[in-house]
């Protein structure tokens, strides 16, 4: 900043803290100052045009030309109150070599900020762009207590080992800045190369610090003058601004109060996360300027419903502060939020769910304790009767977490009926596939399939005899309200003896019964680890199993696209979008493979199986 100009800054900043000393600018100083504009920047206040106008010390703008605004030789872009931030536009310093004088040729700028103001140590980088180049930030003199370089190197000099998009060090170099600088240099190290090939190719060397949030780096910078007369010849920088008539928030508000800056009755103060000083925010439920009185209004977050959503069983309803989903007539829960839930209002005997044996209702104990009561549907006595004896006998045998628990039975009545624990969220088919399918993180999924796991290695390695399942799938894995599976329905149990694994009855739905018991009869525990597996490709997918097109079922399709990495990728659930996902997704699919094996003994054990999950959930923890 030259010297005239910080000078009449200085001049300003002295006249307005006298004021404020002599209480001749009190807190109605901003019902004075009405926001405006300046070309197409708005001005909030505490900001505002012209010296001695009614901004708040330090925040006066200069607008040039009646269209461009400027903090002292920074042009203004845009100002965010929520941010507490500035985005202005920095002069690219630059070294350029003249190949008739044989000369390096610098022309390097320096930055200075008056008192509300640091540079933003979040938002910019120090950008180095060059093929042999070696450049430096420092603050005053190269004496005060930071300096800091970038290199930018090409090897062999050959411009094309650099690459569009990476700054890492070829042709691009980035560093971070430390918190507090208000003031910064660039100077550059001209003995770092004297290769005429180089400035042949790449004539001029760059150093600026810069916003590097959206900052994509392209070869051509290294060949043209794109990057230093895009705007100018500057690159949009970030600024950090607070209120710095006290060190924080506490010292603020027991200093006078017409010199507390959070005016609004809804608005809160939070310590500066660079320097000292305070910044103004909006009570959460609330926008608009927290440095007026009355500046903070109530937002209608109906009108927003992508960002304040409610679910499609309930209605929106606007409060000060917030909002609220009531679930529709006959419907019970809380909508609110992408995780809300609506559920039917049922009756102690209302009908939840039919399985192939048995319809299922909610019910309520003495003690009000929920259950879910199957009652048998009448098909054949004798089937009927030995299904829920068998069911009986097996579930005894099971404890544990990750099995639905039978609570009591009732057999010497008509239809016969088992009571359950109830489980609120319904069945893993429900919360994939259904109407109302609700969000499921890639951690929530990766549990399931960790604790099914749990669950039928337990059944199969750690009980007096193995249990078989024999009917594994998303409809018979239930979620408690952690979202924590217990498997349920033992149909397929119930109709194979105890000593033996052959059965002349082939139950259960195809699309998750091994090839193998369909073809011979022979049920065994590796027909449970392959249904298992076709339950982890719906869980990565979102796709049905039952989902017949075209190209095949969704067991083909991923055996098919198995060994391509990028045709697995594209069957994933849409969800998942970021690349460190992908990793665990694929380690998901490896196992599920390894599941449907047509060579059963090459099946994995569901120990074993389990083992693997929890080494994932470990490495997904860090």
């Amino acid at each position: 900043m030259p010297a005239c100009h910080r000078g009449r800054t200085t001049l300003w900043l002295a006249i307005a803290f006298a004021s404020l000393e002599l209480g001749l600018i009190t807190g109605g100083a901003e019902a004075e100052c009405p926001d405006t504009k300046c070309g197409s920047v708005d001005i909030p206040y505490p900001f505002s045009i012209g010296p001695g106008s009614c901004a708040m010390p330090g925040f006066e703008l200069d607008c040039k030309n009646y269209s461009r605004p400027f903090l002292g030789d920074f042009e203004v872009v845009n100002i965010s109150l929520q941010l507490s931030q500035l985005r202005v536009l920095n002069l690219i310093s630059s070294l350029c070599y003249n190949s008739t004088s044989k000369l390096m040729e610098p022309n390097t700028f320096q930055s200075d900020l008056d008192t509300p103001f640091m540079l933003s140590d979040t938002g910019n980088k120090f950008t180095v762009i060059g093929c042999q180049t070696l450049a430096y930030i420092a603050d005053k003199d190269y004496v005060g207590k930071y300096m800091s370089g970038c290199v930018s190197v090409c090897r062999r000099g050959d411009v094309t080992s650099a690459t569009n998009g990476s700054c890492s060090g070829i042709g691009c170099c980035q560093t971070t800045i430390p918190k507090g600088l208000r003031y910064y240099q660039v100077f550059f190290d001209q003995g770092f190369n004297t290769s005429d090939s180089i400035y042949n190719a790449t004539p001029c060397s760059y150093a600026v610090l810069m916003d590097s949030s959206d900052f994509s780096f392209s070869t051509n910078y290294l060949t043209s003058s794109e990057f230093n007369t895009t705007n100018g010849g500057r690159a949009p920088m970030v600024l950090d601004w607070a209120i710095r008539t006290a060190n924080n928030c506490e010292e603020a508000k027991d200093s006078h109060t017409s010199l507390y800056a959070c005016k609004s009755d809804k608005s809160e103060c939070f310590n500066s996360s660079n320097g000292p000083g305070y910044i103004c925010n909006c009570t959460e439920g609330y926008q608009g300027n927290p440095y007026r009185q009355n500046g903070c209004q109530d937002i209608n977050e109906c009108a927003f419903p992508d960002l304040y959503p409610c679910s499609s069983n309930s209605v929106c309803k606007n409060k000060l502060g917030g909002y609220d989903c009531p679930c529709k007539a006959g419907m019970k829960g809380d909508g609110k939020g992408r995780g809300g839930i609506c559920s039917e209002k049922f009756p102690l005997a209302a009908k939840v769910a039919i399985g192939g044996f048995g319809e299922v209702y909610k019910g309520r104990l003495d003690d009000n304790t929920l259950v879910a009561v199957k009652k048998s549907i009448r098909v054949n006595a004798t089937l009927q009767e030995d299904q829920f004896t068998n069911e009986i006998i097996i579930q005894s045998r099971v404890i544990h977490k990750n099995i639905v628990k039978l609570i009591g039975c009732c057999l010497e009545v008509d239809i016969p009926m088992l009571v359950y624990e109830f489980v609120a969220n319904g069945s893993l088919d429900d919360i994939l596939h259904g109407n109302d399918r609700k969000t499921l993180s890639l951690d929530a999924r990766l549990n399931i399939a960790a604790q099914t796991a749990e669950g039928l290695a337990y059944m199969h390695s750690k009980t007096n005899d193995t249990i078989l399942h024999g009917d594994v799938k998303p409809a018979n894995i239930l979620l408690d309200n952690n979202f924590d599976p217990k498997i349920s329905d033992f149909g397929l149990s119930r109709l194979i003896a105890i000593d033996k694994q052959h059965t002349k009855y082939v139950v259960g739905d195809t699309s998750y019964v091994d090839p193998i018991y369909l073809q011979e009869g022979l049920l065994t525990d590796k027909s449970d680890v392959y249904s298992f597996g076709v339950v982890l490709l719906e869980l990565v997918s979102r796709m049905k199993a039952t989902n017949n097109s075209g190209d095949g079922t969704l067991v083909a399709k991923f055996l098919r696209a198995h060994e391509n990495r990028r045709r697995a990728t594209e069957l994933f659930d849409k969800d998942f979008t970021e690349s460190k996902d992908m990793d665990l997704l694929h380690s998901v699919v490896d196992i599920a493979v390894k599941c449907l094996c047509l060579n059963v003994d090459e099946r994995p054990e569901m120990t074993d199986i389990a083992e693997r999950f929890l080494m994932l959930k470990r490495v997904r923890l860090g």
